[in-house]
């Protein structure tokens, strides 16, 4: 009975780890994707502790369920060995784009965090309201902590543009409000009630609002970079490269779509997230339609030399938003020499900074930190 029962569990490990290296085509099983991707280290416990068991069983079940176990074993820990070839050759990487003379003691990643989790002090928000006529503009303000006026860090949530919270992803915000950051989080209007460019103008319109409260909130002015995730880092990259306010000094892309027209020329609406509906009602509809609305929308089109530098980071299984995307966006900043670095995760899919302590994560964090000592504190 014992045998039978290791033998069934081997081969339920050997289904649960399949997304590790085949790409499937739907929400559920992208979001098993991210949790085999970013989990893995932890769920190989289950297969190596029954790989102990089929050891010491001589029966047909013992040799098939010890094949299960090391093939689950070795899907769920090629994340951890890949995040660790990335680890071993960032730091140089960033410092060649993004010097900075703020160097962290702590490494890109940690065995520690990874298997026993950790977490960022809480960092009570604030609730700010824009005023503008018809609809306030929420704000979702987390202060830095220290006495100085401190950076501001513009976030732009993800969503699709149709829907999304400014609270979403929370330690991040509480993480960077520990680190001596102000973390603004804005709820910008969502398609279709408020098509493209009301995002731009709700990012202009967040800008101008901090701005004049920078005393009261203790935040720098001057020193602003703007993050978004996915549908939130498209919005992020065009503002930063169209608004030319200096007080932009960077942006940081998340795994976010950056040339509208490019989308569009693939958009399928079989694929995970009808593409053709989404950008139709976004952008008030196809390229042929709207043209100047795409070109004012796409970063990687519209970017020259007088844009911030750029952080952009993407997961190259990402099956929501192509990899390509951030590939193209990285291409243009070299062409017209715009500071800039593109961090590739070969093992990563769409919203791999989810999980906190994950190996993309922790990457992640470290380029995000030096990327931000670098353009806000140098």
């Amino acid at each position: 009975m014992l045998s039978w029962t290791r033998f069934l569990l081997a081969m339920v490990c050997a289904v649960v780890a399949l997304p590790g290296v085949i790409t499937f085509q739907s929400i559920p099983l992208w979001k098993a994707t991210l949790a085999v991707s970013e989990y893995g280290h932890r769920l190989a416990l289950v297969p190596l502790v029954l790989a102990l068991g089929c050891l010491r069983d001589s029966s047909w079940r013992g040799r098939f369920g010890m094949l299960a176990c090391s093939a689950s074993l070795t899907v769920l820990l090629l994340p951890l060995v890949l995040a660790t070839f990335e680890a071993r050759k960032l730091q140089a990487s960033l410092d060649a784009s993004f010097p900075t003379s703020s160097k962290t003691t702590q490494g890109p990643l940690f065995l520690t965090s990874l298997f026993l989790g950790s977490a960022p002090s809480v960092i009570e928000p604030r609730e700010l309201q824009v005023p503008r006529l018809g609809e306030d503009l929420p704000i979702l303000f987390f202060p830095g902590k220290g006495n100085g006026p401190s950076p501001c860090i513009l976030v732009l949530h993800s969503g699709g543009w149709e829907h999304g919270r400014a609270d979403e992803f929370p330690k991040w915000s509480h993480y960077w409000a520990g680190e001596g950051y102000s973390v603004a989080s804005i709820a910008y209007r969502l398609a279709p009630e408020w098509p493209w460019p009301a995002q731009l103008d709700d990012v202009r319109d967040a800008l101008a609002y901090l701005k004049s409260r920078a005393d009261e909130l203790r935040i720098d002015p001057s020193r602003f970079v703007l993050l978004g995730r996915s549908a939130g880092g498209q919005i992020a990259t065009a503002a930063a490269h169209s608004l030319r306010d200096p007080a932009i000094r960077g942006c940081i892309s998340l795994y976010a779509p950056a040339d509208m027209v490019f989308a569009w020329q693939f958009a399928d609406p079989l694929d995970v997230l009808d593409s053709p509906r989404l950008l139709r009602q976004y952008l008030g509809g196809s390229s042929a339609d709207v043209p100047d609305l795409y070109r004012s929308a796409s970063a990687t089109l519209i970017a020259d030399s007088d844009g911030p530098p750029t952080l952009m980071i993407h997961g190259r299984r990402d099956v929501l938003v192509w990899c390509l995307q951030s590939e193209r966006l990285s291409a243009r900043l070299k062409q017209v020499g715009v500071p800039h670095y593109f961090l590739s995760l070969p093992w990563a899919t769409h919203a791999f900074d989810y999980p906190f302590n994950g190996p993309g994560s922790q990457l992640t964090r470290y380029a995000v930190d030096q990327f931000l000592s670098s353009t806000l504190v140098n």
